[in-house]
């Protein structure tokens, strides 16, 4: 049996070695991920996870080094998961056991382990570390809070089971509450995403249930937009999805959205920003698709409007899907 320092000394050296190697999977591309884990060095890559010795430089560095090496390639991540999910184990383990940056790193991983493989979403989910993360929407740690979102958006996607882990833990309703609470722009953001993800093909009561709750409050983000208290970014793009996802064929929630005050004329604006994008655009075009369903009288009447004028000039658009967008909503309105 090793001494201590012998120990020591060993655990210092394979360190270097594993800090040599992986330098070159985070700058080096698929080669050196490849041969990373053909050398066999992920074992003791997650080895160091529960080393008491490792210091947290380095336990950042091979949570990092683990999220790239399965970005995208499952073959990794079936490798990081490891006989028996022992590899799985230890990122939870991680996640349950450490300061706030090494959880938000773990919590990455995970995701990054978890993303297109249905097989490890499963085993994510046997893993009871979903109660874990939805239990972490109320941290006070904005990089955490996104984290912890983009995490659940990822894992719950195309995976029925899991989202109803979250929503029996009536983590829904925290992820609304966050929308219109943060003076963080990129946990709205991830919010909004995570949200999208969860309702995606969900039955109708539920989303009638949802959109009582956050209707509201994703006016008031849209009205911020539109004044500029926040930025645009990838906000607008999320939110308007969201909108457009909750009242499709939800006359309930449509007519929530349809009598939030200033809400036609927010959109019409919007339409006629140049710096709106196409995305963003064939969205609200969606939304008064979705109001022409109850409410068509009202809006014929909006001839020579600003709304009406701005779907004219809308007609020449550049964007194809746009100007078949505005063509199928003219027919449906006027005809």
């Amino acid at each position: 049996m090793m001494s201590g320092d012998e120990t020591r000394n060993c655990s210092e050296e394979v360190s270097e070695q594993l800090q040599r190697m992986m330098a070159e999977v985070l700058h080096g591309g698929a080669k050196y991920q490849n041969r990373f884990r053909d050398a066999g060095m992920i074992c003791p890559l997650l080895a160091l996870l529960t080393w008491p010795s490792s210091s947290h430089d380095l336990l950042c560095l091979a949570l990092d080094t683990l999220a790239t090496l399965a970005s995208g390639n499952q073959i990794n991540q079936k490798a990081i998961c490891g006989a028996g999910n022992k590899g799985l184990q230890t990122i939870v383990a991680t996640i349950n056991n450490q300061p706030a940056l090494i959880v938000c790193k773990a919590i990455r991983t995970l995701s990054a382990v978890s993303s297109g493989n249905k097989e490890v979403k499963r085993d994510v989910g046997k893993s009871g570390v979903l109660i874990t993360l939805c239990d972490l929407i109320d941290t006070f740690d904005e990089i955490l809070q996104e984290s912890t979102l983009l995490a659940l958006s990822t894992i719950v996607d195309d995976d029925e089971k899991n989202k109803e882990v979250v929503f029996k833990r009536k983590a829904h309703h925290r992820v609304m509450k966050i929308i219109n609470n943060t003076h963080s722009e990129r946990v709205t953001v991830a919010a909004l995403i995570a949200l999208r993800t969860l309702l995606y093909n969900q039955p109708k009561k539920r989303l009638r249930e949802c959109g009582k709750l956050v209707m509201s409050d994703l006016v008031m983000v849209l009205q911020n937009v539109y004044r500029g208290v926040v930025e645009h970014g990838g906000l607008l793009d999320q939110l308007t999805h969201l909108m457009l996802d909750l009242i499709h064929k939800q006359s309930k929630n449509t007519k929530l959205l349809w009598d939030s005050t200033a809400i036609m004329y927010i959109i019409t604006a919007l339409l006629k920003d140049h710096s709106t994008s196409f995305s963003v655009v064939l969205s609200l075009l969606g939304i008064l698709w979705e109001f022409a369903r109850k409410r068509k009288r009202v809006l014929q009447l909006q001839n020579n409007s600003p709304l009406h004028h701005v779907i004219v000039s809308m007609r020449s658009s550049n964007d194809a899907s746009v100007r078949a967008g505005v063509l199928q909503l003219w027919k449906k309105i006027w005809g």
